[in-house]
């Protein structure tokens, strides 16, 4: 999978590392709320999969809007909003 000039272990760095704060919720008793990271980790992960296995993945529906929102988050993290926005008006035809 390519994104905005990354690749493989390129993409997770930018993503999962500069980034990570935006995948991490800080919460008020002072612990981190890592969900959303997992569920990036597990995207980026399952992106490469499928981009070279061509494997397709299903979950149950209470998790799709959570991955929609986290996938969101990776492009937002690499400046591709407008992407993400055209990609999802296209799947909505």
């Amino acid at each position: 999978m390519r994104l905005s000039g990354c690749t493989g272990s390129g993409l997770k760095e930018r993503v999962l590392v500069e980034n990570r704060d935006k995948f991490v919720e800080q919460l008020l008793n002072g612990t981190e709320d890592n969900a959303r990271l997992m569920m990036a980790i597990k995207l980026l992960s399952y992106m490469g999969t499928a981009a070279s296995d061509e494997m397709f993945y299903a979950d149950d529906d209470g998790e799709i809007a959570d991955y929609r929102e986290t996938f969101a988050m990776i492009f937002s993290a690499m400046g591709q909003d407008q992407h993400y926005q055209m990609m999802m008006a296209e799947t909505e035809r």
